[in-house]
């Protein structure tokens, strides 16, 4: 599937919200995987943010798809790196990682096999996140990465804003309490109703004891792809299914031409930062159900 399709499914809104607080960094490399893969961890750092909430929004699915799906825009977009030879075609497996990340976090593992795998598909983000770094030299890469930055700091704040607007929803009043109470007790002894509600409590509780913010991803650490492979070949167990290999969407696209895509322009307002503007065509890959 294209990266920007997957984008969709996923969900990806990156309008501007409320802002929080989120550390300074000189290079912003490690600050991007970290919005990506662990934004329970920058908003760990969040003064603005109770406890309570900081504990609420870590636990919630929508965080993790959120912030993949932001970051595998910025894949097409400001970390845009397209190259015709498999070796520097970096942004191809930057999406290939992210896409076997949430893939994982997904996935029924064993505890250890699960931690392994995210640990992997995050450094395997990171590493060739670098690489695009090295390629595109300091002055330029610091422009492209600011810009990646900026966008991912405005999708975790949307994340916040969604959350804080439920909390402030109408749920507290009387009338739509008793209601839901009335409609409880009418669906109660529904066998189809019971059975659909214990899926979705197994659903639910399922993704909070498998989310990221439960395994320790250690420190970020450069592996080349020809380690990343091997590494992921090293988590296949029997009966649970096999890593998917980042070069996926090598794969399933036609080779592009080499070139370094131009930074788009700063966010400044909500109706600007929607999905960034189309690249050059590549081929449709198979859908994402194909993919699993």
């Amino acid at each position: 599937m294209h990266v920007r399709q997957l984008v969709t499914i996923l969900g990806i809104c990156l309008s501007q919200a409320h802002a929080i607080s989120i550390p300074t960094v000189s290079d912003p490399l490690e600050p991007i995987v970290r919005l990506v893969t662990a934004p329970h961890e920058v908003l760990g750092a969040s003064p603005e943010l109770k406890e309570t909430e900081k504990t609420a929004i870590q636990q919630s699915p929508y965080l993790y798809s959120h912030q993949i799906a932001a970051g595998l825009a910025e894949t097409t977009d400001s970390l845009h790196y397209l190259s015709s030879e498999p070796q520097t075609a970096f942004s191809s497996l930057m999406a290939g990682s992210l896409l076997g990340y949430y893939r994982t976090i997904m996935q029924d593992l064993p505890k250890k096999t699960k931690e392994s795998r995210l640990q992997i598909y995050r450094n395997s983000f990171y590493s060739r996140t670098r690489d695009v770094a090295n390629h595109m030299g300091p002055e330029l890469w610091n422009t492209h990465a600011t810009l990646a930055k900026k966008s991912l700091e405005n999708g975790l704040q949307d994340v916040v804003l969604e959350f804080q607007k439920s909390q402030m929803a109408p749920a507290g009043d009387e009338k739509i309490l008793k209601r839901i109470e009335i409609l409880a007790q009418k669906f109660k002894d529904n066998k189809k109703h019971q059975e659909i509600m214990e899926e979705i409590s197994k659903a639910v509780a399922h993704m909070k004891t498998h989310l990221p913010y439960n395994v320790d991803l250690g420190e970020m650490k450069y592996l080349s792809t020809e380690e990343v492979e091997s590494a992921l070949k090293g988590t296949n167990i029997g009966g649970h299914p096999d890593a998917i290999p980042v070069n996926y969407f090598l794969v399933h696209h036609e080779p592009a031409t080499h070139q370094i895509s131009p930074a788009k322009t700063p966010i400044t307002n909500s109706r600007q930062a929607q999905l960034p503007p189309s690249q050059p065509k590549v081929a449709t890959a198979p859908t994402a159900a194909a993919a699993a």
